[in-house]
């Protein structure tokens, strides 16, 4: 056995450690903390803002597709008088003063019409319990009614295409 010292480390090879320093590894420094975080920050913060603009884009896409949806529900509530909801269960919009459909540009602004239905804490959608007429405000304002007795029809694809 000799004493003599280890070879030299190859050239641009950084050199080992003392043994037994503070932040070393007998194959190089330790990294600190701090460098560590900065790490992790450069790799996920551009995937965590990539994920809330996909977030945001697919929510908008979802609301819009929830918002036309609703309007063609409305649009066929006054076109056909009915909803899919409405003739799964058998009920009819109709003029109040004509008994006729109230078309479907007048089923849509009744949609809107039942926002002023939502300015009072939905109380409005109360009043056909009291009303002679059955009807919430934005029925009052549309001059409309609902009849039930309707023939009703199973819930599938023709529920939707009038």
């Amino acid at each position: 056995m000799s004493d003599a010292p280890p070879p030299p480390p190859p050239p641009g090879a950084m050199p080992p450690p003392p043994s037994g320093a503070a932040g070393t590894s007998q194959f190089g420094a330790l990294a600190p903390w701090g460098e560590r975080v900065l790490a992790s920050l450069i790799n996920f913060v551009p995937l965590i803002v990539l994920s809330f603009v996909i977030g945001f884009v697919s929510s908008i896409l979802a609301n819009l597709i929830v918002l036309a949806a609703g309007l063609y529900f409305y649009y066929l509530d006054g076109e056909t008088g009915a909803s899919p909801g409405k003739r799964v269960m058998g009920l009819k919009t109709i003029n109040m003063e004509t008994g006729q459909t109230i078309g479907g540009g007048l089923g849509i602004v009744r949609y809107f019409a039942h926002i002023l239905d939502s300015i009072t804490c939905l109380i409005d959608y109360l009043f056909p319990l009291w009303d002679a007429n059955r009807q919430t405000f934005a029925d009052k304002v549309m001059k409309t009614v609902v009849l039930t007795g309707q023939p009703k029809q199973a819930v599938g694809p023709e529920i939707f295409i009038p």
